[in-house]
């Protein structure tokens, strides 16, 4: 079989076998087809066919993406940032409520969850509550839901 040398059949190629080894956002598919030399044209126009065709859903990928940081503790804000970085953008409202239906859990449980697994002590002892709360601000959790977190952590044991 010849190859063909139609800029926008081998796109869609490229762009199909990337999609064949895992789910992608529209903003991946694009990067990619950029850096293999891609027109611009061209690539808007093979990410629309996807679109188009169903093989590209930033939904989808979106709700992939939530659940599985959700389920690495990793929190909102976090999570927003990782979606930006694969060209979909969302506000923090959105990111906590795909958290709640796409990890069947809230926000606050997540964070609960990762003090009471890494820092037991950290409502008794103030220096391990530091750090269990600078760790859940880095993990992208407000500085309220670390707070609560290590609030709860006692009145669970109970």
């Amino acid at each position: 079989m010849p190859q063909s040398h139609d800029p926008k059949t081998e796109a869609r190629q490229a762009a199909l076998r990337r999609l064949d080894r895992r789910e992608c956002s529209t903003g991946d598919i694009s990067q990619s087809l950029k850096r293999k030399g891609f027109s611009s044209d061209v690539i808007s126009e093979v990410v629309q066919e996807l679109v188009e065709r169903k093989y590209i859903d930033d939904e989808k990928y979106a709700r992939i993406l939530v659940r599985e940081q959700t389920l690495r503790g990793k929190g909102p804000n976090w999570i927003r940032m990782k979606l930006k970085t694969k060209g979909i953008t969302t506000e923090r409202r959105a990111v906590e409520t795909l958290i709640e239906t796409a990890a069947n859990t809230s926000e606050l449980e997540v964070a609960q969850g990762l003090v009471a697994r890494r820092y037991p002590e950290a409502k008794s002892d103030p220096a391990t509550g530091r750090k269990a709360i600078q760790t859940l601000l880095r993990r992208g959790f407000s500085y309220d839901i670390a707070r609560r977190a290590i609030q709860a952590l006692g009145s669970s044991e109970e």
